[in-house]
This record gives structure tokens, C-alpha cells and sequence, in this order.
């Protein structure tokens, strides 16, 4: 009725979407959305790679985020703690999933490169807990799957010995 606003904007918010904007527009919507899927495909590969079961079937899995189930044999507190000690930060379940999934986000300006970062360090906190992992099988299923989303292969990108 005064012509005034009831609380102080939140300027801050509208730089940061202003600029978020600006980022998706240099990228191009196509080459955003390609991404998403190739982050969000390399995450569903490495985690089954790493023996953890999908908590979403992988034909409605969400192109932002992965979970997936905490098996009955893992630690989850000690696991994360080894993931977050680290630097990789996972968000584990809520309410009745608390202690049942975590999920591995892939939205926003996460990078393909992050993603298979993150698979690394997850595999090797897997070895520091125990769990049977080949070293490297996790970041190699990511790479192929993050190819395969692009419609590449590891010979057509390149692949080859060295």
C-alpha cells in the first residue's frame, strides 16, 4: 500500500541468476543439456561399476541427480566421512531413506570432468572401506558411458594405447 517492499531484495540472488543466465547462454541450450545427460549418465555408470545399486530404474533416472542404495554391508557414516575427507560432499537420504541412499548431484555447472573426479574418490573410499573394486573400474565405465551420451566411442574419441 506504500509503495514499499516489506523486506530487503535479495540483490545478491538476482546477480546470481543473472549470471547463471549469461553461462548457459555462452554455452548454448543444446550443449547444457548434452552435458546434463552425459554427467548424469557417467555417474549411473560409476556407481554400478562400484557395486551400488540405483535407487531410480535408469529409464526414468533424473538427468540432475543420482541415487543410489547404501548396501546393508557398508558403513554409511564412516563411507561419507571418507568421501568428505576427500572433497567430495554426497547428500545422504531423508526421512525413511536416512542412512538407505545417497545421491550424487550432476545439475547446474557441474562438469563431466567433476563427475569423474568424484568417481574416483568414491572408489577409492570404496577400497578404504572394504568393498571388492578393481582400481580405475568406476572412471573408465564413466568415461565410456559420458562417450556413449555423446554418441562417441573411446575409438572414435581418440582411444588408443599410448
Amino acid at each position: 500500500a506504500n509503495g514499499q517492499t516489506p523486506c530487503t531484495p535479495v540483490i545478491a540472488v538476482v546477480y546470481q541468476v543473472d549470471e547463471g543466465l549469461r553461462l548457459m547462454a555462452v554455452e548454448g541450450k543444446e550443449a547444457v543439456f548434452a552435458r546434463h545427460e552425459a554427467c548424469a549418465a557417467s555417474a549411473r555408470a560409476g556407481l554400478t561399476a562400484l557395486g551400488f545399486e540405483l535407487f531410480a530404474d535408469p529409464s526414468v533416472a533424473s538427468k540432475t541427480v543420482t541415487a543410489a542404495l547404501v548396501p546393508e554391508d557398508l558403513d554409511w557414516k564412516a563411507f561419507n566421512g571418507e568421501v568428505k575427507r576427500r572433497g567430495v560432499v554426497l547428500a545422504g537420504g531423508q526421512g525413511k531413506l536416512t542412512g538407505k541412499i545417497f545421491r550424487l548431484g550432476h545439475l547446474g555447472s557441474v562438469t563431466l570432468e567433476e563427475i569423474l573426479g568424484a568417481m574416483s574418490t568414491l572408489e577409492m573410499a570404496s577400497i578404504v572401506a572394504g568393498r571388492p573394486v578393481t582400481p580405475g573400474a568406476s572412471v573408465a565405465a564413466a568415461q565410456v558411458a559420458a562417450l556413449e551420451s555423446y554418441g562417441l566411442t573411446a575409438s572414435a574419441a581418440g582411444g588408443g594405447g599410448a
